[in-house]
């Protein structure tokens, strides 16, 4: 037993020592396997933990080895380079449609020089400056062409703009440039795009528009107001509010209505007058079978009143 201790402090005392170049002692790192206990029979017992080794010396190859980490992803910027293509792109297209000729080709000149690559299907630089160079074309052509030759040719150039203006929002300004183009009465070929399809177009994109929904929203809210009190003039409060119910979903905000408008929460304001009292706030006149108002009209009705008024008249 005791020289099986001898033994093992020999051994690490060896592997601590080395000589160096110089002939002087160096310490050098412990090997895993020395650092292990020794068992009465000397025989080694396998470590409970992983080996601790030096911050200087390679990691063991072990199931003890930590995990290897992945580098965050850094986002890439092409998607805001492109967003700034496309704006060059506009405000080429816009300044060239305003006449602003040179502007248009600064601008061109300086998208140029950023570089980038463009889809086949997507706008780009080739494709203003071909059309720059059109307008120059037909510039020229002017004392050239017979008018009506010159006329389809600057109609044609202009229904062109009005078309590639569309994608980028720029709704009014194509529609003036289609306006345009049909004021000049030229005999369009068979194939080509008319100025009047180009304002069809303008008024889908319109009819689209955050304005125009909140306009339509606010017809519907009115009609469906009118139609509650209506009903409640009636003594049909259940049906006025299910019309109440069906405004309210629409949810137009306070600031869509015009001075005048007959709200919904008006309506509904009447509605539980009415349930709590068991007396409609506006009579009905069976004999005639028309609504009486408990208020004066004014002359200056908004169309919200005037779809009241209308409802009630017609019965």
């Amino acid at each position: 037993m005791k020289a099986s201790v001898q033994w093992t402090i020999v051994s690490m005392v060896a592997g601590i020592l080395a000589v160096g170049t110089g002939g002087q002692a160096i310490a050098l790192p412990l090997s895993p396997a020395i650092l292990t206990q020794t068992g009465s029979g000397g025989s080694f017992i396998p470590p409970s933990s992983p080996p601790q080794t030096n911050a200087s010396s390679p990691a063991p190859a072990s199931q003890f080895a930590p995990p290897a980490t992945t580098a965050p992803q850094q986002k890439t910027a092409a998607a805001p380079k492109a967003d700034g293509r496309k704006a060059y792109l506009r405000d080429a297209r816009r300044n060239l449609a305003k006449g602003n000729l040179q502007t248009a080709e600064i601008i061109l000149a300086e998208l140029k020089a950023m570089g980038g690559t463009y889809q086949l299907n997507e706008d780009s630089p080739a494709k203003v400056e071909a059309l720059i160079n059109q307008v120059k074309s037909t510039a020229r052509k002017k004392s050239a062409l017979p008018k009506d030759l010159y006329d389809r040719s600057r109609a044609e150039l202009l229904v062109l703009q009005a078309q590639n203006l569309l994608p980028y929002g720029e709704v009014e300004l194509a529609a003036r440039l289609a306006n345009e183009a049909k004021s000049l009465n030229a005999d369009f070929l068979p194939t080509a795009i008319t100025p009047d399809q180009v304002l069809a177009q303008v008024e889908k994109m319109r009819a689209r528009s955050p304005q125009a929904i909140k306009n339509n929203d606010r017809k519907a809210v009115l009609n469906l107001t009118a139609q509650a009190q209506l009903a409640l003039d009636q003594g049909n409060r259940n049906q006025a509010k299910l019309f109440i119910e069906r405004a309210k979903q629409y949810q137009v905000p306070e600031s869509a209505y015009q001075p005048g408008d007959l709200r919904p929460w008006e309506v509904e304001s009447k509605l539980d007058q009415a349930s709590q009292s068991g007396v409609a706030p506006i009579s009905f006149n069976v004999e005639t079978g028309k609504a009486t108002q408990a208020v004066a009209q004014d002359s200056n009705l908004s169309e919200g009143r005037r779809i009241f008024h209308g409802a009630m008249a017609a019965m």
